[in-house]
C-alpha cells in the first residue's frame, strides 16, 4: 500500500540511528566502545489496517578485534 508509514527505534541497547527515521531503511552507529550492541525495531502503519505490524527486527552485536600481527 502507498501510505505506509515506517518508524525505526533503539529498543534495547546502545547507539544511535542516522536518516530519516521514518524511511524504509536506516544506519546503525554503534558506540566507539566494543563491545555493544542493540535491538533495533521498525513497525509498520497504514490508515487502511486496524493495527501496525513489526516490519524488521534487528540485533546488531559490535566486537574489537585485533589486527596487530596480520
Amino acid at each position: 500500500a502507498a501510505d505506509i508509514t515506517y518508524s525505526w527505534a533503539i529498543r534495547t541497547g546502545t547507539g544511535r540511528l542516522s536518516g530519516d527515521e521514518t524511511s524504509t531503511g536506516i544506519i546503525y552507529l554503534a558506540p566507539e566502545a566494543a563491545p555493544a550492541g542493540a535491538l533495533v525495531v521498525c513497525t509498520a502503519t497504514s490508515r487502511d489496517a486496524s493495527d501496525q505490524a513489526t516490519a524488521a527486527e534487528v540485533t546488531v552485536l559490535t566486537s574489537e578485534e585485533s589486527l596487530a600481527g596480520k
